[in-house]
């Protein structure tokens, strides 16, 4: 577990450290996640993730200071629609969540040949994201019955 969390950590300081080159004094990075309704706690557990994080950096990476705009998509196609809109308008280029393989998939349809922003999930794990060519990681494995056969074995 520890080793998932400290690679997770490596690759997401380095997007922060490379969209920092791209900002002026401010790095801002989006939070969209389920924060009321259904699968709230997964929301709020991600979001408080990450502003620990960023807690135990002073909220500054390479001296810019980092701003979180946190969206709730309550777990709703029209929210998480709504909430990538308004990311772009406040030009948000690095995007945590959504916590929902069913809202992730929603954000990555809402994107545009103008607006793709990465965007990076704890938690979705939905086999629709594999094998794409496009600026979305996640560190969690898609569940199929070839991974629980490779896990077992493993076992």
């Amino acid at each position: 577990m520890y080793k998932v969390v400290g690679i997770v950590s490596v690759i997401i300081l380095g997007l922060f450290s490379y969209f920092s080159f791209f900002s002026n004094n401010e790095i801002k990075i989006g939070f969209l996640g389920g924060l009321s309704g259904k699968y709230s706690n997964l929301g709020h557990s991600l979001l408080n993730g990450m502003t620990l994080a960023l807690e135990e950096e002073n909220f500054k990476i390479n001296e810019k200071k980092v701003k979180i705009i946190s969206k709730d998509d309550r777990q709703r196609p029209t929210f998480a629609k709504l909430a990538v809109t308004e990311f772009k308008k406040e030009d948000v280029n690095l995007i945590l969540g959504s916590g929902t393989s069913s809202m992730t998939k929603i954000a990555l349809e809402s994107f545009d040949e103008n607006y793709m922003p990465t965007l990076i999930s704890a938690s979705a794990s939905s086999n629709t994201f594999s094998k794409k060519d496009d600026n979305f990681f996640r560190t969690q494995i898609s569940q199929s019955e070839a991974s629980f056969e490779k896990l077992s074995k493993y076992l």
